[in-house]
């Protein structure tokens, strides 16, 4: 799962244009010998997106302490949990996936549980021997392979922010 730091990386774009830097001109503190990919990275970071490894020396330069760095974290928890209280309760969802990044939706049954939503979707997923995609929550999705073998999704951004689709589905073309 990609983790994200909404707060520090709004704090980062404030105190870099505070200290009167480009993304280029930090990018070139850091060290970059590919500008444009540290312009790439650090636009990710103010966008939220987590980089262990060149978050310390961003806030080094930019003078950014960890206990910033904690509030900032305290802020994006109390945020996650007001966005989460606005939304519609989620309706679970499969799809299935036909090729790479084209997808069909698969009704799900009314009225059952996650816990034997995901058996349905295994024993499916068997049955038919489909690539499935099981989506139980904002933050869960995990996959299941026509072995009825199940994995979660770490490269679901998840969140309220995710957008529940992960390609084009077909009842879309």
């Amino acid at each position: 799962m990609v983790n994200h730091e909404f707060s520090l990386g709004a704090l980062i774009a404030e105190n870099r244009k505070l200290a009167g830097l480009s993304r280029r001109q930090l990018a070139e503190k850091l060290g970059y010998r590919n500008l444009e990919k540290g312009i790439r990275r650090i636009g990710e970071i103010e966008n939220g997106r987590f980089n262990e490894q060149i978050i310390p020396q961003i806030m080094k330069i930019l003078d950014i302490s960890e206990e910033e760095r904690e509030f900032c974290r305290q802020k994006d928890v109390e945020l996650l949990i007001e966005t989460k209280k606005k939304l519609p309760p989620f309706k679970p969802n499969i799809v299935r996936r036909l090729m790479a990044a084209l997808y069909q939706p698969i009704p799900v049954p009314e009225g059952i549980t996650n816990e034997e939503l995901i058996d349905y979707a295994i024993n499916l997923s068997i049955r038919d021997h489909l690539y499935l995609c099981l989506q139980l929550d904002y933050d869960l999705r995990c996959w299941i392979n026509p072995k009825g073998v199940s994995y979660e999704d770490k490269n679901f951004m998840g969140g309220p922010w995710a957008k529940p689709n992960i390609g084009l589905l077909l009842s879309e073309i």
